[in-house]
């Protein structure tokens, strides 16, 4: 399924060419994000990019 990045959430799984990326931490300041738990550095995306998530797409907590 195609998402915009600034809809990715915590516990989405991130296809990125031939890898499956588990989401752990997301931060939506000027631009998109995502922290994985195969890799130690932040992966960024501006917020309208179109990222491919594989399975069910989690909704990220509503804003306070």
């Amino acid at each position: 399924m195609r998402i915009h990045a600034h809809d990715l959430a915590i516990g989405d799984v991130l296809q990125l060419h031939d890898w499956r990326l588990h989401i752990t931490a997301v931060e939506h300041e000027r631009a998109t994000a995502v922290l994985t738990a195969e890799f130690a550095s932040l992966l960024h995306f501006t917020r309208d990019d179109w990222v491919e998530v594989v399975g069910d797409h989690h909704q990220a907590p509503a804003a306070a």
